[in-house]
Parts: C-alpha cells; structure tokens; sequence
C-alpha cells in the first residue's frame, strides 16, 4: 500500500503524463479561463479538452463565476513544474534524451 507521499507523487505524474495537460495548467494558473477560453486557445476539439480536464480533477476546479482556477494542490504541482523548468541543465538534456528514447 501507498504511503501518502507516494499517493501524491502518483497523482501528480499521472495527472501532468500528457504534454497537454502542463499546457492547461500554466493557462489555468496566468489567468483563471473559461472553458470557452480554453478551447480558443488550445484549438482543440470538446471531447479532448473534456478528457484531459477530467484527467486533472484534483488539480483544477470552476469558482463561482465558472473559470478555472487552481486548487492549492494544483499550486503544488505548478511548484514542481517550476522546479523542472529551471533546474534544466546541459547534461540534463542528455539523460532526457535517454528517458526519452526508452519511453
């Protein structure tokens, strides 16, 4: 069985697994969007977006006024994409190529 910290972790990757889904969740996190918003500017069909919001319950949810906006464990998430982002350095790159050809 899971220790809660493992839970976390499992819930996080799964929830970032899809390029797409860091994408709606940087949106999310600039400017609290409607769904509308969303579509416009992923260019995507309804069913797709549909899916991947449902991926990332937890992690996004609708205010009162019906945009998105981050749950605090969504904001912890963004924190380790964050981490991500700026730890990147030239030898990282060559392992990521690695990981990436083993996927």
């Amino acid at each position: 069985m899971m220790n809660q910290h493992e839970q976390i972790e499992n819930i996080t990757f799964q929830a970032l697994s899809h390029q797409t889904r860091p994408t709606i969740i940087r949106i999310i996190q600039s400017r609290s969007p409607s769904y509308t918003e969303l579509i416009t500017e992923l260019g995507m069909s309804t069913g797709k977006l549909n899916y991947h919001l449902d991926q990332l319950k937890g992690l996004i949810e609708k205010n009162s006024s019906q945009h998105y906006v981050l749950t605090p464990f969504g904001k912890k998430a963004v924190e380790h994409l964050d981490l991500i982002d700026q730890k990147i350095s030239p030898e990282d790159e060559k392992y990521m190529k690695i990981a990436a050809l083993s996927q």
